[in-house]
């Protein structure tokens, strides 16, 4: 019941809330082993889905997703160049 509450007040105050990776990989129709496995390794390798990590825990803005599989899931770098602005 507190999700509800939290998610309802996010929408009315037009905060989307950020995905998990279970949401990702359920939007994405892929599983979430898939959807570890493209995120970045800092000072090791780049991702290939664009996301943030909070503390450890990576998220996903939904608005970004949707881009990205729109612009046919670029890779991160190309993705970041393709920005609205940029």
């Amino acid at each position: 019941m507190t999700d509800d509450l939290e998610e309802k007040d996010s929408l009315e105050n037009g905060i989307m809330p950020l995905w998990s990776v279970r949401e990702v990989a359920r939007y994405l129709k892929r599983s979430q082993r898939w959807v570890w496995s493209q995120l970045d390794i800092p000072g090791k390798r780049a991702g290939r889905i664009p996301h943030l990590r909070i503390g450890k825990a990576p998220r996903f803005i939904p608005e970004e997703i949707c881009r990205w599989v729109r612009l046919g899931c670029p890779s991160v770098a190309e993705f970041g160049s393709r920005r609205p602005g940029s």
